[in-house]
């Protein structure tokens, strides 16, 4: 039987080496940035159970009332510049 040389011997160790993955530790925080962009962009992350503030009812009705009657006519149109002459 011949002896191993140690070429031979680092690179199996180099081909094994490529089957262990690269970032065990990284896989355990995976998506760790995106939770925390979440929670720092959230307005009230412990929300108390009181009433929300805002509008209130008649309010908010008529205001989107007024929303919708704004696509019922188009707004009235003029020239900037110039007057037209048509």
């Amino acid at each position: 039987m011949k002896p191993i040389s140690a070429m031979t011997l680092f690179a199996v160790a180099a081909a094994l080496a490529g089957c262990v993955s690269p970032s065990p530790y990284l896989d355990t925080r995976f998506s760790e940035a995106v939770n925390t962009a979440a929670r720092a962009q959230t307005l009230n992350p412990t929300p108390r159970a009181a009433s929300p503030g805002g509008l209130g009812g008649v309010p908010a009705a008529e205001s989107i009332g007024r929303y919708n009657d704004s696509f019922k006519a188009p707004a009235a149109t003029f020239d900037v510049i110039a007057p037209s002459t048509r």
